[in-house]
């Protein structure tokens, strides 16, 4: 079977949609899938590095085909405002480049799929150009898209004027042709279903495939559940969060915890602090500052992934804090970096969301979203480490690591996804879809 895979982004481009993309397609190929990327190449987004992880040290298998950036950066410019001129709103150069040799690679030796991925409403552009071909498409939305669909305090939830219904207009065309459309999570394919109209498409669920920190990062490590040594309470708390810090994200109420969470750690002599690895921001520190917590909070900056997968490992606990909803619809892909990581988790999340419903309503790291809950749920964390250690912690771990484990989440899109092509008539050669 020939499929091939259409992202902006993709590893070892530092960006957390490029990592996830770089994990289906790999584990793909593992399973004998032929698989073909078009990606941008470097300089694609000037302020995103390259991450020089060993992990992306070889392609793993899939042959990638990056499209070179415009040189010099007037030229890129020039291209993307004639793009826009000519194609739909918010395209660049990028996706009317990908789409000819999308178009190209595909008449030269016929592809049996094409997934689109990052960014789903301007890649589905493309989409729609494979699949007037007769190949049958499906489109992954790792967040809903467009942008303006996306729930407070992200977006509005719905198109607000002329140009969000015209966005909205448009990318419902272009999807009317997916043979399918993928979602990391239920709640998410739901919700986006019903904003857009599409219950009768067929629906497929396809969580981020974890990251997990490998042999000789910084000590041992096992498939699906890598954990350090025993710990114990003298040895303190460090709590881990990975990503974007932004204050929609972080609440008044999140800090609080924190900071009530530290001081009752400091009370038992358990030092207590909490890393945060991604780019820092001038106004993230001063929010924390304000909060009380310049002793305890680290801003540790970006790291390469296996770096920060390392630091995971290493952590008393992974941190994960979402921003306040009502129903928390979203899979983090951090989530499946913390489950697999085999520490415990704390989850400052909607008690009704998909983060809730892979912990399970009685995990003591589901924090929930106020100020009372959270400091209660923290407090016992800090309590229980200081009477027990480490080996006192096994509760709070993420039940059934595996299923975000790449080759696992890949099996299940191909045996999702074998019913959709006996629909639509496909004959793959190679490794049957769903026989993988």
């Amino acid at each position: 079977m020939r499929l091939l895979v259409v992202s902006e982004h993709y590893a070892p481009t530092a960006h957390t949609e490029a990592f996830c993309t770089a994990r289906f397609a790999r584990a793909l190929a593992a399973a004998g899938i032929d698989v073909t990327v078009v990606t941008s190449g470097p300089g694609y987004v000037r302020e995103t590095p390259q991450d020089p992880s060993p992990t992306w040290a070889d392609e793993g298998g899939v042959e990638v085909v990056r499209l070179p950036t415009p040189r010099p950066r007037p030229w890129k410019a020039l291209r993307t405002a004639w793009t826009r001129c000519v194609r739909p709103r918010r395209m660049k150069w990028w996706h009317d480049d990908a789409r000819r040799r999308a178009l190209a690679l595909h008449a030269a030796r016929p592809f049996d799929l094409v997934v689109t991925r990052h960014e789903p409403d301007r890649v589905a552009w493309i989409g729609h150009a494979l699949a007037a071909t007769g190949v049958p498409w499906v489109a992954f939305f790792p967040d809903p898209s467009p942008p303006c669909l996306h729930p407070p305090p992200y977006g509005p939830g719905a198109p607000r004027d002329t140009r969000e219904r015209a966005d909205l207009d448009a990318s419902q065309r272009w999807w009317d042709a997916a043979a399918a459309f993928a979602w990391p999570s239920v709640r998410l394919a739901r919700a986006h279903a019903r904003a857009l109209g599409r219950e009768d498409a067929p629906q497929l669920v396809v969580p981020h495939g974890g990251g997990v920190a490998t042999e000789g990062d910084r000590g041992p490590a096992t498939h699906g559940d890598a954990r350090p040594g025993a710990r114990r309470p003298s040895d303190g708390i460090v709590l881990v969060h990975t990503g974007l810090w932004m204050r929609g994200r972080v609440s008044d109420a999140a800090l609080a915890a924190l900071r009530a969470a530290a001081a009752h750690a400091a009370a038992l002599g358990v030092p207590f602090r909490v890393d945060l690895v991604g780019p820092p921001k001038p106004a993230d520190e001063a929010r924390v500052r304000a909060a009380g917590l310049a002793s305890a909070v680290r801003f540790r900056g970006w790291m390469p992934q296996d770096d920060a997968l390392a630091a995971l490992r290493d952590a008393t606990a992974a941190l994960l804090l979402e921003a306040p909803m009502d129903e928390g619809v979203y899979l983090p892909s951090k989530f499946c970096d913390y489950a697999r990581s085999g520490r415990p988790v704390l989850a400052f999340s909607p008690a009704e969301g998909t983060v809730a419903d892979a912990l399970g309503a009685a995990h003591p790291g589901l924090l929930g979203q106020t100020e009372a809950s959270a400091t209660a749920g923290l407090v016992a964390f800090v309590e229980r480490l200081a009477a027990a250690g480490d080996a006192g912690l096994a509760s709070w771990r993420a039940p059934e690591p595996g299923r975000y484990a790449p080759d696992v989440v890949a099996a299940g899109f191909l045996r999702d996804v074998a019913p959709v092509l006996r629909a639509r008539g496909s004959e793959a050669g190679g490794p049957r879809v769903g026989e993988a």
